[in-house]
């Protein structure tokens, strides 16, 4: 892409997602080559060096390695690219303390990670890239524009709509107003870190980056009504079919950031059936104990108002190709929609 950015399909997750799935890594070309994030644990050795390699450059010319958020399928790269390099890595310093983390179970100094802040110019391989502060995804989750280029690289800042999307680990209403920042950017084209729907490609031109960025922004919006209209019309438990047919995409962690909000503002129904102590009513439910073991307390905000029945509706919700309930298994366990390590915001995107 002009010559200067390039843009590396690292292949992820074949087995699951097909030969197609991607995360992205952004190589900016120049005297010295700036990666905008690292990609997975064998991104480097199976798609990174071997694209330097094929347009004639080192490795060893990797100066610095600028992270859109801090998720393992971005970062768990960098151990592999510090063999053959010497990169300064930055990050929002809201994300820092997870690459911090990184360090220190890989074994590198975090002497050599940076943070950095919105509105800041990164002055890197040439190039002065300024820096979008996207909360929504992560706290500290990032879009890099060139002003000269109008070229942006969006990492997992901005979802799509479909299939899941979007997936939301720290606010839902911090997304929505990234996105609408976003729309206010001169972005003509743009990088993305996974192939994300409607489009599921990795560049999107033209009038393609606003088309995504507004669909982005419906998702949410859908799916916060979507959410209010089932908390506050149910008297009763909502069934299985019900909630698959309503609900077919729902993921757990933008649930459960939507409930969050939702139950600060009051919006999610009566308060029957809970307790200060189980103030989801998660007992009745025989929820409470798995609840506690992998995400701490049961609702991070007491006194919140939240339907007694929500809790297993959301349950059938996160597991809809199978019939696992609290306590047994399920098949999304292996890809991480439920392991303890996606829920801490450390593997997936």
């Amino acid at each position: 892409m002009s010559g200067i950015f390039h843009h590396i399909a690292c292949p992820w997750r074949w087995d699951e997602l097909g030969p197609s799935y991607f995360t992205g890594v952004v190589a900016i070309l120049g005297e010295t080559i700036t990666l905008v994030d690292a990609g997975t644990v064998d991104s480097p050795e199976r798609a990174i060096m071997p694209f330097l390699k094929k347009i004639g450059r080192k490795a060893s010319d990797v100066s610095d390695i600028v992270l859109t958020h801090g998720h393992g399928d971005h970062f768990d790269g960098i151990p592999g690219l510090l063999k053959v390099s010497r990169p300064t890595i930055r990050v929002h310093e809201l994300d820092k303390p997870k690459v911090e983390d990184l360090a220190e179970r890989m074994g590198f100094s975090p002497s050599i990670i940076e943070s950095f802040t919105d509105k800041q110019v990164l002055r890197l391989s040439g190039r002065r890239l300024r820096v979008i502060h996207t909360p929504g995804h992560s706290e500290g989750s990032i879009c890099l524009l060139d002003e000269d280029l109008l070229i942006g690289v969006s990492g997992d800042s901005i979802q799509g709509r479909g299939k899941g999307r979007p997936l939301i680990f720290h606010s839902s209403s911090a997304y929505e107003a990234s996105m609408n920042r976003l729309l206010e950017e001169p972005i003509e084209v743009l990088m993305l870190g996974h192939p994300f729907p409607p489009y599921e490609k990795p560049v999107l031109k033209e009038d393609e980056p606003k088309s995504f960025i507004h669909e982005s922004l419906e998702a949410i919006r859908e799916l916060r009504t979507k959410v209010i209209e089932v908390a506050e019309g149910r008297k009763e438990p909502f069934g299985i079919e019900d909630a698959m047919a309503s609900f077919p995409d729902l993921r757990e962690p933008t649930v459960r950031c939507l409930l969050n909000e939702l139950t600060k503002k009051g919006q999610t129904g009566s308060r029957r059936g809970r307790s200060e102590e189980d103030p989801l009513g998660a007992k009745d439910l025989g929820f409470s104990r798995r609840m506690k073991k992998k995400r701490g307390p049961a609702v991070p905000l007491p006194g919140t108002l939240v339907h007694p029945h929500l809790t297993d509706l959301l349950w059938t919700l996160l597991c809809p190709d199978s019939r696992a309930r609290p306590g047994g298994s399920s098949p999304h366990a292996v890809d991480g929609i439920l392991d303890a390590d996606h829920l801490e915001e450390r593997r997936f995107a």
